[in-house]
């Protein structure tokens, strides 16, 4: 049976319940559906983005686009948020996201997008099989409690450079 198609598409209001099922299920839907107001005022902006991947009218992945507004950084952007449902990975949906992400970068200006993940996790591969390098590890830079049990990880900081935008060819 092929598999259903993925759009990638900017959140809406409405996609709160499925995000905080498939994407955010630590979080409240009250927390998840303030997040997604947030990002929609910030989008509003121009210096935010929350790309949603949906298969079968359902949303099972998430990521966000933060760009830096310093004047040192404006060539940056912090790429976030990115969650795909476990049922949902290994089908190029991250990579999906990702594509979808880096032509918004571009038109943004953004020649260089980062993002900061657990060592030593699943994660920290997806992103490296994604094309992102290591450019800092801090050891012992995250602590979560889970299940009453301390964990400890790496804070591992990762980069991709961004194509540019293609020009157009032909004659002008």
């Amino acid at each position: 049976m092929p598999s259903s198609p993925v759009i990638i598409r900017p959140v809406r209001r409405e996609d709160a319940i499925d995000l905080q099922t498939h994407c955010f299920s630590r979080n409240t839907l009250e927390e998840v559906q303030q997040q997604v107001e947030s990002n929609l005022a910030r989008m509003a902006e121009g210096q935010w983005l929350h790309l949603v991947a949906q298969v079968d009218e359902i949303v099972v992945g998430s990521a966000e686009l933060k760009r830096e507004t310093h004047r040192l950084l404006r060539h940056r952007a912090e790429w976030t948020g990115v969650v795909v449902d476990g049922e949902y990975q290994g089908r190029g949906i991250a990579r999906a996201l990702l594509a979808e992400t880096l032509t918004q970068a571009a038109t943004w200006g953004i020649e260089l997008l980062t993002v900061g993940v657990r060592g030593g996790t699943g994660a920290e591969g997806v992103y490296h099989r994604l094309g992102f390098r290591e450019y800092a590890r801090l050891p012992s830079g995250f602590k979560e409690v889970c299940d009453g049990k301390l964990l400890v990880f790496d804070d591992v900081s990762l980069y991709l450079p961004v194509p540019p935008l293609a020009s157009p060819s032909g004659p002008m």
